[in-house]
């Protein structure tokens, strides 16, 4: 009995084994073929992050400085609209 045992597993290392080495090299083949696809995706999320950082603190600090002097843009917008309708403009001869 301990015979037939020991054989089944020798038979199963022998059956096994080389599927687990080629399945190992097939895996690592994959993966240094698509590596360059990895770094490249990297590059562009680094990248796409890096511009998106910038235009969210380009326009944060829009924000922060326009919106308190929207009231005094307001006025003047107001104070130049009524000195433009008050405004003489010469009679055509």
């Amino acid at each position: 009995m301990f015979g037939l045992v020991l054989l089944g597993l020798v038979l199963g290392f022998l059956v096994v084994l080389p599927i687990l080495v080629v399945l190992a090299l097939l895996r690592l083949v994959l993966g240094l073929a698509l590596l360059p696809l990895k770094i490249l995706g990297g590059v562009a999320k680094l990248t796409l992050g890096l511009v998106v950082g910038i235009l969210a603190l380009a326009a944060a600090v829009v924000a922060v400085v326009l919106v308190p002097l929207l009231p005094i843009l307001v006025l003047v917008g107001m104070i130049w609209l009524v000195a433009r309708v008050l405004r003489r403009r010469p009679v055509p001869a």
